[in-house]
């Protein structure tokens, strides 16, 4: 089953192959009206989406043209066309909104841990020049499993599919108790990264204690704090390294490689200054999440209601 149908309205004139359908109007009814219309139907035109073999996966031209739907005036047809317009345009502003946070916390991380930027102590202090040591000397893997053939108690699970890309989020949680597979235990404030794939860049800072796949390296702060090791591997070095793989078809972190490269690292005061710093964009980007998932939320209740 497909997540989403991907659709659009050309706004220029295009080529494209046999795999897009291209729809018009054959009157003068509005097209962003049954585009608008066709969005409210992807469920169904998901359920459409069938069959094994040579042309599986697309959607059938004849059942498209089967469907039915009720035409309002056109001036009733442009108000709805108008105003999901209108909500297409915030959604687009708050997305932009947050690319450009994330543009920007990337590059000021890149400038931190490169020690281009510098924090002060409370009076305008320098502190301590920073110390190279090897990553396995400042961070533990944790080794602790879980068994759920043979363990009763239930976890919440964290699987890689439950870590979006790139931001730290969850999106979906298991219970261990319905896995088959060994687990690793984590605890609250433990950093979760997933080995399996690096490049994708799949990371947590847990607020809960639980289980996670043994794709996922749960990480402990030995001579550093949790949050400054949770944004230590989100950084452009960090990156680098983990994704050095060997021997594998499937590109894994190695241990051994990643624990014997040594960082730069700073006293616990300035990674508090930079753990600080880099939260207060986190929850700026955060906030800008929840209100792109509350507005998607909000237009798909409308296509709901608009369209029955």
């Amino acid at each position: 089953m497909y997540n989403r149908i991907p659709m659009g309205i050309a706004d220029i004139d295009l080529s494209f192959n046999q795999d897009v359908k291209a729809l018009k109007v054959l009157t003068n009814d509005k097209i962003e009206f049954l585009f608008f219309w066709l969005k409210s139907q992807e469920n169904l035109l998901k359920s459409m989406v069938s069959g094994t073999g040579i042309g599986a996966g697309k959607l059938d031209l004849f059942q498209l043209q089967s469907l039915t739907t009720y035409r309002p005036d056109l001036a009733e047809q442009e108000k709805i066309a108008s105003f999901l317009r209108a909500v297409d345009t915030r959604l687009n502003q708050l997305r932009r909104k947050r690319e450009l946070l994330q543009t920007y916390k990337r590059g000021v991380m890149q400038k931190l841990f490169s020690q281009e930027i510098r924090f002060k102590g409370a009076i305008g202090s320098e502190f301590p020049d920073w110390e190279r040591k090897n990553f396995g000397d400042m961070a533990t893997k944790i080794s602790s499993k879980y068994n759920p053939i043979t363990d009763d108690n239930n976890y919440l699970c964290i699987e890689l599919e439950s870590i979006e890309p790139n931001t730290g989020r969850l999106i979906k949680i298991f219970d261990s108790l319905e896995q088959q597979s060994i687990k690793s235990k984590f605890r609250t404030d433990d950093v979760l990264f997933g080995k399996l794939r690096p490049y994708l860049r799949k990371f947590v800072l847990t607020e809960f204690e639980g289980v996670c796949s043994t794709e996922i390296w749960v990480l402990r702060g030995k001579r550093i704090s949790s949050k400054y090791l949770y944004y230590l591997v989100q950084s452009h070095e960090f990156y680098k390294i983990s994704n050095v793989s060997f021997g594998s078809k499937m590109p894994r972190s190695d241990w051994d490689f990643v624990s014997s490269f040594s960082f730069e690292f700073p006293c616990k005061k300035e990674q508090q200054k930079i753990v600080n710093f880099l939260a207060a964009i986190d929850r700026k980007i955060e906030t800008l999440s929840r209100q792109i998932d509350q507005t998607e939320q909000f237009k798909k209740g409308l296509l709901q209601k608009m369209f029955v």
